[in-house]
């Protein structure tokens, strides 16, 4: 074989294996990146889940934080579930919210405002004491919400 002839065959050669691993790295990217949306849609769904604890009482337990993403999530779940299970009253629990700001308030005010247009009555439970501090150093005005200190209590008063 001449080095022509050599040289020739080992182009052809590492064309080939470019095609291959380029062929490789796209397909692997490509499904690791749908598994991870995968994953995280689910994992999202799962964070943002509606109980109908009654006929027409439902809860909306939220837990850990909430962004912009998270909190369009909550917006389309509580409208759509409620809407799904016929409900009167959903209980939005955020005991387990460890910070509530100005973005977090009104992303839950749009909530309230858009379930009560679908006729839902809200009901905001566990705002802890330095959660309270917060919202009213914020200024942020709950006076026309409707507001119960525990899960529990607002339960028991929709009994």
């Amino acid at each position: 074989m001449t080095i022509e002839q050599f040289y020739d065959l080992i182009s052809n050669f590492d064309s080939v294996i470019d095609r291959a691993v380029q062929w490789l790295s796209t397909s692997y990217t490509e499904s690791y990146f749908k598994r991870i949306y995968a994953a995280e849609t689910t994992a999202l769904e799962l964070s943002i889940p509606i109980i109908q604890v009654t006929d027409v009482v439902g809860v909306l337990p939220l837990i850990g934080d909430i962004d912009t993403q998270r909190a369009q999530e909550v917006m389309e779940k509580a409208l759509t579930k409620s809407s799904e299970y016929a409900l009167e009253y959903l209980v939005i629990d955020l005991s387990a919210v460890a910070i509530i700001d100005t973005m977090v308030a009104g992303h839950v005010f749009k909530v309230v405002d858009a379930l009560k247009m679908s006729g839902v009555n809200s009901i905001l439970t566990g705002i802890r004491p330095e959660v309270a501090q917060t919202m009213i150093h914020l200024g942020i005005d709950f006076s026309h919400l409707t507001i119960s200190s525990t899960l529990r209590s607002a339960l028991k008063k929709l009994r």
